[in-house]
């Protein structure tokens, strides 16, 4: 793990992003926060995780929606969210969703493709990080998804 700047990494990710939520006529309103203490994280794993979102999100919402991303400090965690208004995970499912292989029985079928791997894979990046993933989710009403990763201190050596 080496400290990064976890807003940077958001703003790169989402910069890589904008041909797709422009083809997708999708509206992203980011709220990141510049000034947070670096954390120490895998980047590539990490830019794998928030990939992952982002594209559940693109990929669950209409046309002309709006997509929120925020990065933020909360005491000695950093919190990246991505809030969509898409279709959203029935309150039965929520914590099945993070399982290998699973998805959603509300999919419509042309929205289904993929191998249902992407939020457990999340899930594995997080433990890696001794963070957390947390969903909120409401049916027709769409999803938040956040990724809670603990600020360490420099000096604690890291594996």
């Amino acid at each position: 793990f080496k400290y990064e700047n976890f807003s940077e990494i958001a703003l790169e990710i989402l910069e890589t992003y904008s041909y797709q939520i422009e083809q997708n006529k999708l509206l992203i309103e980011k709220n990141i926060d510049q000034n947070l203490p670096e954390i120490a994280i895998d980047r590539e794993s990490v830019t794998q995780a928030i990939s992952n979102l982002l594209d559940n999100a693109i990929k669950f919402s209409d046309n002309n929606t709006q997509i929120h991303i925020s990065v933020s400090k909360n005491k000695n965690t950093v919190i990246f969210s991505v809030k969509d208004n898409g279709i959203g995970i029935p309150e039965s499912e929520q914590n099945k969703i993070f399982d290998k292989f699973y998805q959603a029985s509300n999919n419509p079928i042309n929205l289904t493709k993929g191998s249902g791997l992407g939020l457990s894979l999340v899930k594995h990046i997080m433990d890696i990080h001794k963070g957390k993933i947390i969903v909120t989710s409401k049916i027709g009403e769409g999803s938040t998804f956040a990724l809670i990763f603990p600020i360490t201190k420099m000096n604690e050596d890291e594996d």
